[in-house]
């Protein structure tokens, strides 16, 4: 018997951690959520009586760019959640489903608002919803990865 083949010696091999899901998510997600959150603000001021579409492009543009600097500092750990969540769900079991992303999205926001002590309903829903759609958005990236 060869003892190359015996299977006492095998080496026992593991599915390997896509680890690059969980880096998708870290580095990806906090942009998508900033993006959404300039987005909504620009909406907010551009039907707004009082501001000019030019004006709420332009400060559309400042959110996103100033929320670069913050972004990771603020949803880097619920990124970092979802993405070992996601990578540890492609590993047993395929792709994520985009409805347990959205579960996902939805429990990291409730997380989020829980820390931050969020006492206006319509900013519990906004971070809720923020948090949903970059999960969203990673799980769809993630698919083409």
């Amino acid at each position: 018997m060869n003892q190359a083949s015996s299977p006492a010696t095998k080496a026992i091999r593991h599915p390997s951690f896509p680890w690059g899901v969980v880096i998708l998510y870290v580095f990806i997600g906090p942009i998508i959520g900033n993006a959404v959150i300039a987005l909504i603000s620009g909406f907010t001021m551009l039907t707004s009586e009082l501001s000019e579409p030019l004006a709420a492009l332009s400060t559309t543009m400042l959110f996103f760019v100033m929320g670069l600097m913050f972004c990771h500092l603020m949803g880097g750990i619920q990124a970092l959640l979802c993405g070992v969540a996601a990578a540890l769900w492609q590993r047993e079991r395929g792709q994520m489903p985009y409805l347990i992303s959205v579960l996902f999205g939805f429990l990291t926001g409730l997380g989020f608002i829980f820390f931050l002590g969020s006492d206006s309903l319509l900013m519990s829903i906004l971070f809720v919803s923020v948090h949903i759609v970059a999960v969203l958005g990673c799980n769809y990236l993630a698919r083409k990865f």
